[in-house]
C-alpha cells in the first residue's frame, strides 16, 4: 500500500463518535460476522461499500478491529479498506441516502 494510500488511524474516542445507522427492515440477509440470518424484527448496519449486517455484531466486529490493526479497518464481507469517518453511511446527516441504501439492499434479498 502507498503511503499516500495509508488509513488514518482511530482513537477510541473517535470510534465513539462514529454512527452505524440502521439501514431497515431486510428479509434473508445473511450476517458474515455471525452467520445467521438477519431477521426482519433485528437491526441491520450498512457500510458504505455496501455490505449489512446485525448492528451489535458490526458494532463489536469494528471496535475490536480497530483496536487490533492500529485504527486500520476493513468490510468483513469483502475487505474493502474503510476509513472510519467515512465508511458508515450517516443516517442522521444524509437520511435520503441512507433510505436509498435500504431499498437497493432490500431488493436485491
Amino acid at each position: 500500500m502507498k503511503a499516500s494510500q495509508a488509513l488514518d488511524p482511530v482513537t477510541p474516542a473517535e470510534l465513539a463518535e462514529l454512527a452505524f445507522p440502521e439501514v431497515g427492515v431486510l428479509e434473508e440477509l445473511m450476517c458474515t460476522i455471525c452467520l445467521d440470518v438477519v431477521a426482519p424484527t433485528q437491526p441491520a448496519r450498512k457500510l458504505s461499500c455496501g455490505h449489512a449486517f446485525h448492528a451489535g455484531c458490526i458494532s463489536s466486529w469494528w471496535k475490536c478491529r480497530l483496536q487490533s490493526s492500529h485504527g486500520k479497518v476493513s468490510c468483513p464481507s469483502c475487505r474493502t479498506d474503510l476509513k472510519a469517518r467515512s465508511s458508515v453511511i450517516s443516517g442522521e446527516d444524509n437520511h435520503t441516502e441512507l433510505q436509498a441504501a435500504t431499498t437497493t439492499i432490500a431488493e436485491t434479498v
